[in-house]
């Protein structure tokens, strides 16, 4: 008897450490992004002014991971970030502004250059699996496991306000990484989903955790590439040629 008593407690204590894992699998996790250019502000020493644009993404799939809670932050942060950047190395800024139609003419009279993030994040599922939880309960509850593997590139650009004439582009590809993935459904659930014909995965909160983990660990180092990438020696050569297109607009 005092055997059975200690096989119950133990086995308790393990269901409720798996409990307790797949909860916080089932989490979300909100990332903090965060950069500091190692430059203090400068006061406007150069004579170009900025705009920073929102944020465009890219996707090579229906996992549409920045609409997710865990990348609350993110385009914020790149706006931000990107704005301290330029005010290090002594840029104007002008704006933000909710869309580039929203700009007032006069502001745009003013504005040297829109600087346009875009990032593409890749999501590949490998070594799928699906199971019952345990095969010999009837309605168990359904379990999915695997790998991601996720890879990206964010890509800058520099457009001349008036005529959004291209006039600088940078890629910085992202380092590519993989983490495991665990999604588990109540089987109510899991007939729902059967019944609707939904297929994929039944939640895709795991993914988005470990992606929104794996860029946030990167951001530091992709924001200092950037900021290494901007010279304003070779902006102050970009401001003339947009002049240049400026003037040709009558602007």
């Amino acid at each position: 008897m005092k055997k059975a008593v200690i096989l119950f407690v133990c086995l308790g204590v393990l269901w409720c450490g798996v409990e307790s894992a797949v909860a916080q699998e089932n989490d979300k996790y909100v990332a903090n992004f965060d950069y500091t250019p190692p430059l203090e502000e400068s006061l406007d020493s150069s004579d170009v002014t900025f705009t920073v644009a929102n944020t465009f993404y890219k996707t090579n799939s229906s996992i549409f991971w920045f609409s997710s809670p865990q990348f609350a932050n993110f385009s914020k942060a790149i706006q931000e970030d990107l704005t301290k950047i330029l005010k290090a190395k002594g840029f104007s800024i002008r704006g933000p502004y909710e869309s580039y139609d929203l700009i007032p003419f006069q502001d745009k009279k003013a504005v040297d250059l829109l600087l346009l993030p875009t990032v593409e994040l890749t999501v590949a599922l490998k070594d799928h699996k699906e199971k019952a939880e345990n095969m010999w309960q009837p309605a168990a509850d359904q379990v999915q496991t695997g790998n991601a593997e996720i890879g990206g590139k964010i890509i800058m650009e520099m457009k001349e306000i008036a005529t959004q004439e291209l006039m600088w582009v940078k890629t910085i590809p992202f380092k590519n990484f993989t983490f495991p993935y665990f999604v588990k459904v109540k089987f109510k659930e899991y007939e729902r989903i059967k019944k609707a014909g939904s297929r994929g995965l039944y939640s895709y909160d795991p993914i988005f955790n470990g992606m929104a983990k794996g860029m946030e660990e990167q951001y530091p180092g992709i924001m200092g590439t950037i900021d290494s990438l901007i010279d304003p020696e070779e902006i102050e050569i970009i401001k003339k040629q947009c002049q240049e297109l400026k003037s040709k607009k009558g602007y």
